[in-house]
Order: C-alpha cells, then sequence, then structure tokens
C-alpha cells in the first residue's frame, strides 16, 4: 500500500546533445558579444544612470537569454512524468537523470567563463579591447579556460543517481556517493517531500547525536517525485518486496500499485 508523502512534481529525460551544446557556447559568447558590442552602444547614454542600469541588464541577459532558451527547449521532458528504469549492470532500480538541472548548470559556468575576459574602454573611444593590465590577460583567460573546461565535463560526464537495490538506496553525486541499507531507514519515513528535495532520514546518528541526513536534489531527475518517494517508503516497510528489486516483474508490480494509488488519490481529491 501506498502513503501520500507529498506532492508530485516531474521532470524530463533526454536532450539533444546538439541543443546542449548549442546553449553552452552561446552561454560562453553572450558575455563577450555584450561587453565588445552592447556596452560601447552606451557609453554615450544620458544620464550616466541610465545607462549603467542598461549595462547591468545587459549582463543579466547574457545569462538569461541562454537560459530562457534551454527552459523554453525543455518544455516537454519537463512536463513528463517517467518511472524508474532496470540497471543495466545489476538487480536495481534506477532514478532517470534529468537533463535540465545539468544543463542550467552548464549555462552559469559557461557564463562566469565569459565573464572572465578582461577588457577596457579604448581611451577617447566608444570601442573596448583586451584589458593592458600586465599578465591580466593570461591569468584571467587560464581560468575562463578552466570553466569551460568544468562545463563541458558536467556535459559529458555521468550525471547524479538515486539507486534502488535489495540491499538499500544509494546516492551519488560527483565522487561521492552514501549508501543508505533498508534496515538503517525507519519503517514508514521520515521520508519527506518537498517541491525541489526529498530528504531521508536514517536512523543512524551522528557522533553529536543528530540523525544524518540524506538529501535529493529533485532537479536532476526526470523520475517523478512523489513515486521515489512512495518507493522508498514502500520498502521501508514492506520488506519482503526488497528481495525482487530489480526484476520485470517487481518494477510492473510497483508501477501498476501506484497507477492504482495515484487513481484513488485523483477520484477522492
Amino acid at each position: 500500500m501506498f502513503v501520500d508523502v507529498g506532492a508530485s512534481v516531474a521532470y524530463g529525460l533526454r536532450m539533444p546533445r546538439s541543443r546542449e551544446w548549442i546553449v553552452a557556447l552561446a552561454a560562453l559568447a553572450a558575455v563577450p558579444v555584450d561587453k565588445f558590442l552592447v556596452q560601447p552602444l552606451l557609453f554615450r547614454v544620458e544620464p550616466v544612470a541610465l545607462g549603467l542600469a542598461a549595462g547591468m541588464a545587459g549582463l543579466v541577459l547574457a545569462f538569461a537569454g541562454p537560459a530562457a532558451a534551454y527552459w523554453w527547449w525543455t518544455r516537454p521532458l519537463r512536463r513528463a512524468r517517467v518511472p524508474f528504469a532496470l540497471s543495466p549492470s545489476g538487480r536495481a532500480f534506477v532514478a532517470p537523470e534529468s537533463p535540465v538541472f545539468r544543463g542550467l548548470l552548464t549555462i552559469m559556468i559557461m557564463t562566469h567563463a565569459g565573464n572572465l575576459i578582461p577588457v577596457e574602454r579604448v581611451p577617447d573611444t566608444d570601442r573596448m579591447r583586451l584589458s593592458t593590465l600586465p599578465g591580466a590577460v593570461p591569468v584571467l583567460i587560464g581560468l575562463a579556460a578552466v570553466l569551460v573546461v568544468i562545463a563541458l565535463l558536467v556535459l559529458v560526464l555521468p550525471g547524479p543517481s538515486v539507486t534502488l537495490s535489495p540491499d538499500g538506496v544509494t546516492l551519488r553525486t560527483g565522487l561521492h556517493r552514501r549508501h543508505l541499507p533498508w534496515t538503517g531507514l525507519p519503517p514508514g519515513g521520515p521520508v519527506r517531500l518537498t517541491r525541489w528535495a526529498l530528504t531521508l532520514t536514517p536512523t543512524r546518528r551522528t557522533p553529536g547525536g543528530l540523525p544524518r541526513r540524506a538529501t535529493v536534489n529533485l532537479l536532476a531527475y526526470a523520475i517523478d517525485p512523489l513515486l521515489l518517494a512512495t518507493a522508498v517508503h514502500h520498502y521501508t516497510v514492506n520488506p519482503e518486496h526488497r528481495a525482487a528489486i530489480g526484476t520485470r516483474s517487481e518494477l510492473d508490480r510497483l508501477e501498476s500499485a501506484y497507477a492504482t494509488y495515484r487513481t484513488a488519490q485523483t477520484a477522492t481529491a
């Protein structure tokens, strides 16, 4: 039996890689384009406060433009509701990753990289040029290159994951991996679900006596958050079903039970 643990927010599953690269490169180029082409047009704007305000708005749009394009492109994906996937490497259910969080993070990093390019106004003109401050260009361009590499790694490396297996829940973010055995999660919860995060509170406590909570950033996943939360809750109170996790028959049973639960919830709403 499923127990209601919160409202459902769903995100999509797949994004064409070409669009990810297009938006990433646009984010990298947006700030330099603003600095070299847009900002010079504002030098003679009167009053000066208006020119400064327009300049700041241009910098904001340099990030907001690519981010808005990516957000629009991922509309169908963010509205989709995706079930668990069977792990190809073993008996487990895997929460599919969403491209939305990864894409927006890449845009943010690329924008910062473009912002590091040092520029200055050419004296007595309305043009911009690379900074003539000794050592500034190679150092800052080098830092920008590092950020570009990090952004590209964000796009191509495996993202975060939540895996349900017969022995527990495994959370992986970057190089950090944390395993929560079913026996370490209190039956029936607490499983706290908000719009943006799922929080699991194991029975094991820190040396200071506080529970070491595990938080799942739901923006990073394509799965229906309510399905993820109720599945974790279900296996904490039904240990007899854990051994079958990772099999097609158990996935079908889980999805069928969840669909019945959601239908009942809709009928009583």
